[in-house]
């Protein structure tokens, strides 16, 4: 008799808009995260190389929209004009690759011993070879720090879902939430 009152709340567990929202979520959370870690570690790598000819245009390309950005609405227009509104892209595929999260890969990957690159170089192998067997497996820590980072920006994104879906059975958990 002293306990929670939970008549009515049943059923907003048996809404499959909510189920499908948090699938959707689930879809959204897990496809960024894998998206930024690959894409952020291929930009980086090559950033982290001695005597990498564009290191400095790259990075100062990385580095200019951190401090100026073209806003929201820029973004909105060409995220349409690439034709991902409403699509499950829009939700994974913007702002994979930011600056300070490069910064942090690269930085990490410059820590790793060059005679280990230099040593797998001369015994044959190539750039993507050291890339995959050698400095992905020595970079756990920066992988699961940046992917946490991600997975939790992204699970409490529900800004990104309000601008670029109209439709209700693509919104996240957090966009149902908000409806609620």
């Amino acid at each position: 008799p002293h306990g929670f009152n939970l008549k009515g709340y049943e059923t907003v567990f048996k809404d499959p808009l909510l189920i499908r929202s948090y699938g959707n979520t689930i879809l959204y959370v897990i496809g960024n995260t894998v998206l930024t870690l690959f894409f952020t570690a291929l930009t980086a790598y090559p950033l982290s190389i001695p005597g990498f000819r564009l290191k400095i245009p790259v990075t100062v390309f990385l580095t200019i929209p951190m401090f100026v950005s073209g806003g929201p609405i820029p973004t909105y227009m060409l995220m349409r004009n690439m034709g991902l509104i409403n699509s499950v892209w829009v939700m994974m595929l913007p702002f994979c690759v930011g600056a300070y999260n490069v910064i942090l890969f690269r930085t990490f990957f410059t820590g790793i011993p060059a005679a280990l690159r230099e040593a797998a170089i001369i015994d044959g192998a190539s750039e993507v070879t050291v890339l995959f067997r050698i400095i992905f497996p020595l970079s756990k820590a920066i992988f699961a720090t940046i992917g946490l980072f991600t997975l939790v920006a992204k699970w409490n994104d529900w800004f990104s879902a309000l601008i670029y879906l109209n439709r209700e059975s693509m919104y996240p958990l957090q966009m149902i939430l908000r409806k609620i």
